[in-house]
């Protein structure tokens, strides 16, 4: 009977403390869960949790941008998981890479940057992809942010862009000619087809300077660069090479073509007639056809050779320098 009087007495005195430290844990579980909730929706990017399956949580920020939806459920009915809102677009994250479902392939690839395009009332997003497991739950858990990089993309490509444009005419610079004709050449040697060059210089253009000014010569240019852009292929290149020196880049193109597209442009700019053109403008022009042993260096440089020799000759016309072609 004492036993038993001991046992309830216990019982009797740790069932509240039981009660009380259960109340506790809950009242702190409750604490960290709004601690925890605070933190991801002060978050200005979209964060959701997943299972890798369904959606378990999702931020403020969330139903902000897919505001067609006020909770998890409906947004579930319309799509299986976020990546089914991706474009499908090279380059960007899609529901299957390279065989993995798209999270699982984010995970494998830790060090390459993720992006993911997303079409939303009618306007482009970009955003960067970034997931980590969550660890101490009961089941594996990743969290998954999505940062608004639209602004950034946007920024880097006219970035990109000014750093291969020539700021005056608006066509592509030195740079741009060197990096498209590098990468035609390879293009040609690997799969043997034919590759020309032509170089083209303005006639005389420092007497254009000197006698209507360099705002004029400015605007000689723009007109020089806008007629022979004009009368190229999409896959051409035109860039201006340095001053009044442009260069063609002609892919698939062999030395008679490519000669037939100088006469061409050399006829149309010497009857060029602009408001912006007070006076007659002729060019000199070399053209040129890779071999299997050229370089962009040798190849420049035959180019070269033959547009001086046009100049030698009286300018205001075409010369070619021809050498073995590449069958």
């Amino acid at each position: 009977v004492l036993q038993k009087y001991v046992m309830i007495s216990i019982a009797a005195t740790l069932l509240p403390l039981l009660v009380v430290a259960q109340y506790v844990h809950n009242r702190q579980s409750q604490r960290d869960k709004q601690y925890y909730r605070q933190i991801i929706d002060s978050v200005a990017d979209i964060i959701y949790i997943t299972n890798s399956t369904r959606i378990v949580d999702v931020n403020r920020h969330f139903f902000e941008f897919y505001s067609e939806f006020e909770n998890i459920d409906q947004f579930l009915k319309q799509y299986r998981c976020v990546c089914d809102t991706f474009v499908i677009e090279e380059g960007f994250l899609q529901r299957e890479m390279k065989g993995q479902y798209w999270l699982q392939y984010v995970l494998s690839n830790p060090n390459q940057k993720h992006k993911a395009k997303i079409i939303h009332n009618g306007k482009i997003y970009i955003f960067q992809i970034k997931i980590k497991p969550m660890q101490g739950q009961k089941e594996l858990l990743y969290n998954v942010l999505m940062q608004d990089i639209t602004q950034v993309e946007a920024y880097e490509k006219k970035l990109q862009k000014l750093t291969v444009t020539d700021e005056l005419t608006g066509i592509g610079n030195r740079l741009a000619c060197n990096e498209t004709l590098s990468r035609e050449i390879q293009r040609s040697h690997r799969y043997s087809i034919p590759l020309s060059l032509i170089m083209l210089d303005i006639d005389f253009f420092k007497k254009v300077n000197d006698t209507y000014g360099h705002d004029v010569g400015d605007l000689v240019l723009k007109e020089v660069a806008c007629v022979v852009s004009g009368m190229l292929r999409d896959s051409d290149k035109v860039c201006r090479f340095g001053g009044e020196e442009f260069m063609v880049i002609l892919p698939e193109t062999n030395d008679s073509v490519a000669k037939q597209i100088a006469e061409r442009i050399r006829e149309a700019i010497k009857n060029l007639t602009s408001a912006e053109v007070p006076t007659q403008i002729t060019m000199s022009l070399g053209v040129t056809t890779l071999t299997k042993w050229d370089s962009e260096a040798t190849l420049i440089k035959r180019a070269d050779k033959a547009l001086y020799l046009a100049k030698e000759r009286g300018r205001d016309r075409v010369e070619v320098d021809i050498e073995l072609h590449i069958n």
